[in-house]
Parts: C-alpha cells; structure tokens; sequence
C-alpha cells in the first residue's frame, strides 16, 4: 500500500508535503517499552520534560539559605528565661522621652527561694549611644523596671543588657515612631 500524501497549494509559492503512515504509527506505538512502574513514571515524565534538573538548583540555594538563617545568623529577640524569670523588654516613644522597661514574670519552675534575686539592666540606644542603668530586687510576682531615655525620633533599635543573679542575656527591640 502506498502512503497517503496530501499536496496543499494555496497562496504559496512551492507545493507543501504532508507524509501520515498510520502502520509506521502503530508498529511504534506496540514496540516493547520496558517493565512500567507507577512511581518511576512520574519522575521519568518530570526528568524527561527538564524541570528537575532546573529547580534542584534553586531548591538547594533556598535549603542553604534557610539553615543559615536558623542557626548561624543570630536573631534579636525582646524575651530571654533568666533564672526563672521570663524577661520581656518594651519601649513606647512619648514626646521627647522614649518609656523603656523589662517587665519580670516568674516561671512555673521556679520556686520560692530563701534568696532574693536583683535584676540589673543597661539600655542603650545605638544610634545615639545613650546608655541607662538600672538595678532592683525582684520579689514573687511579677514585676517591671522602668526607666526614661532621651528620644529624637532618629533611635530605630533598642538594646538591653539584663542579668538576673549569675544568668545574662541580650534584649533587643525595634523604637516605634509615634
């Protein structure tokens, strides 16, 4: 039998050849392909159209990038546990004062202890290197340490240093316009 040819003239110049064998399709199609596996056909589809081998790339700067930021880059925090106590610093611009403060909050593990622990804080502003100390007993409940810097409005961060008996910590906050 021959194979079908289909001859298109129309607007052009030269004749267009078309050339269909449906036998040559089906003697394709029947060839032997191999064991099938459901799981491996997906990958095999993924592989075959190229998109694996373009977003690995981009998956492993996205893992890379997410692991340092976890764990090596340290993040600014305004809580820190210290002997028991859960330190959460705070800061409210009003007028030409910026109200600074650690409020103390006593854990469920801590217990009733024959010593009394005294807080020491340093704030400071770096940006214009203000700096601030205070000091106070803490008793069983909860209690904040309040004090007043100067403020400008250009003071974006604001750092503590607190220390509850023998335990330290950094405290850090953004300064919020008012």
């Amino acid at each position: 039998m021959k194979p079908s040819e289909l001859k298109v003239k129309k607007d052009a110049e030269r004749d267009v050849v078309f050339h269909y064998s449906r036998e040559e399709r089906l003697a394709m199609a029947s060839a032997p392909k191999g064991p099938k596996s459901v799981s491996g056909a997906f990958f095999r589809g993924f592989l075959r159209r190229g998109r694996l081998p373009s977003l690995l790339p981009l998956l492993v700067v996205a893992l890379v990038v997410v692991l340092v930021f976890k764990f090596v880059v340290p993040r600014a925090s305004s809580r820190a546990i210290l002997s028991g106590y859960e330190a959460v610093l705070s800061a409210f611009p009003y007028e030409d004062a910026l109200l600074v403060g650690v409020t103390f909050i006593p854990g469920t593990v801590r217990k009733r202890a024959a010593e009394v622990l005294t807080a020491s804080i340093s704030f400071e502003l770096p940006d214009t290197g203000e700096r601030l100390l205070l000091s106070e007993a803490l008793g069983d409940g909860p209690s904040t340490i309040r004090g007043k810097m100067k403020y400008t409005g250009k003071e974006r961060k604001l750092t503590a240093q607190v220390r509850v008996g023998e335990k330290a910590a950094s405290l850090s906050l953004g300064v919020k316009k008012p």
